[in-house]
């Protein structure tokens, strides 16, 4: 570094100019103390960091990996390609609508779908008074029980969709009409009647 120092400032290159110049800068002291601050700010940063926590996160392909029906199951034998895509007795996806997970959670929630809103409302409906507007809420299929009262849980459903899906609204319109709160106790006017299921049957509908 002395020869370099020794040199007219006209006859160093640019590389020594620079050597030259951080060397003066280390030796301030000031300048040392904000090396040393910085160095442990560092060492800080990589000691937070480290404690966090890691996860698996999936990213979708650029060009999506083509998909084949695979012939009496077996991974070696190549059917048909196929596409992603809604099951053909429900609704299709949106126009334009990605064919990827995103496309899928939009489907979930879109008007022209009414299975998801329906299921919730049922799955909340269950849990409140023991049974569910379809008894076989883990079946929402051809082969599960129709809806007690379909126009309900069709109206529930809307409303509950039609509200951004307010979890905290429903279930207080739910507590709050006279289904809920009626009491358990057989009434005299519910034992004068023949069949007393009709009476429970009432009971099932929100006033």
């Amino acid at each position: 570094m002395i020869p370099i120092a020794r040199k007219a400032v006209e006859e160093r290159t640019a590389a020594e100019t620079k050597r030259l110049a951080a060397l003066r800068l280390s030796k301030r002291p000031e300048h040392r103390r904000l090396v040393e601050e910085a160095e442990s700010l560092k060492k800080q940063v990589n000691t937070v960091e480290a404690e966090f926590p890691t996860t698996l996160v999936m990213e979708e392909m650029k060009e999506p990996r083509a998909t084949f029906v695979l012939v009496r199951g077996a991974y070696d034998k190549m059917g048909e390609t196929v596409t992603a895509a809604t099951p053909a007795v429900l609704s299709a996806l949106d126009v334009g609508a990605p064919r990827n997970r995103l496309g899928l959670a939009r489907w979930l929630v879109s008007p022209r779908n009414p299975l998801t809103a329906r299921v919730t409302v049922n799955r909340f409906w269950q849990q409140i008074f023991g049974t569910g507007l379809v008894r076989t809420s883990e079946d929402f299929g051809s082969q599960g029980e129709p809806p007690t009262h379909p126009e309900l849980l069709d109206w529930l459903a809307m409303t509950f969709r039609e509200s951004g899906w307010d979890v905290k609204g429903l279930l207080r319109h739910i507590v709050t009409s006279a289904t809920y709160r009626q009491r358990s106790q057989l009434t005299p006017s519910c034992a004068s009647v023949t069949p007393i299921i009709a009476c429970s049957h009432a009971a099932r509908g929100i006033a």
